[in-house]
């Protein structure tokens, strides 16, 4: 009877577990996860893990806001360049995203503010060009690895600072007119260059821990901090520039230098 009893309560919990979740949707896993209505927006909402790359092309029925709330990781790059339309989208999100293999680059979204990626930690390259709204990128600062290029071309931003990144091979940081402060603390090499140029008149720029980089190339600087820099491969220049003093105490070998190694004035 015991027994009986057992069975039948066993048989009635059954009856009542929650049901199981749905599969992620296949698009999920396709080589390229192209992007380019609302309808394939939605459905790649549901994604947490992407097996390629994500394209987001232009369409007319985009919302403002295009989130990712469930996107972990892409296997592949996150891409859009706009050539054609304007997208009307003022903030790009993906709250929960941690790696991409490849690239992130975001281009001619000439209405985007916001892009909001608060724990991407690991890419290959960042690439955010011709944004020109652009006032917020807070993966910037969480980054930690990137193999090749940091690059941010024609932005609103005021600061872009990374107290994480060790190592980039380039940082590229050109016409970005809002630009005040520009620091990568935790940069120690950059085995091609770091370069700044035609940004806002007067950007403060702090590479406390860089010691080796192939190609320095600063203008339009108030001040720089080189405490740690050894050694520059091939040339060192600053140019059209305000520092008053410009102080590097273990450069020790310069391939070629240009004006600015007094006061960067012309080259």
């Amino acid at each position: 009877m015991l027994s009986n009893i057992l069975f039948l309560t066993a048989v009635g919990l059954s009856s009542f577990r929650p049901a199981q979740s749905q599969s992620t949707p296949s698009i999920c896993d396709n080589s390229t996860l192209l992007i380019d209505s609302r309808r394939v927006l939605i459905t790649a909402q549901e994604c947490t893990t992407v097996a390629g790359n994500i394209v987001i092309q232009y369409a007319s029925d985009y919302p403002a806001i295009i989130e990712f709330p469930n996107l972990e990781s892409v296997d592949g790059s996150f891409l859009s360049i706009n050539f054609d339309e304007d997208i009307r989208v003022t903030r790009l999100s993906a709250p929960k995203l941690t790696t991409v293999a490849a690239d992130v680059y975001i281009s001619r979204w000439v209405n985007l503010t916001t892009i909001n990626m608060p724990v991407l930690t690991t890419i290959n390259r960042v690439r955010l060009n011709h944004l020109p709204a652009l006032t917020s990128a807070n993966f910037l600062s969480a980054l930690e690895t990137i193999e090749n290029n940091y690059e941010v071309t024609n932005t609103s931003l005021k600061e872009i600072k990374n107290d994480k990144l060790l190592y980039a091979a380039f940082v590229e940081i050109f016409d970005n007119k809002e630009l005040e402060k520009f620091e990568l603390t935790a940069l120690a090499n950059a085995s091609y260059n770091i370069a700044l140029r035609r940004n806002k008149p007067g950007v403060e720029v702090s590479l406390p821990a860089l010691e080796e980089v192939f190609y320095f190339e600063f203008q339009r600087i108030s001040s720089l901090e080189i405490p740690e820099l050894g050694r520059v491969i091939g040339h060192f220049v600053v140019n059209d520039s305000t520092v008053e003093s410009l102080e590097a105490p273990k450069l020790q070998n310069v391939g070629l230098c240009f004006g600015g190694c007094t006061v960067g004035f012309g080259d």
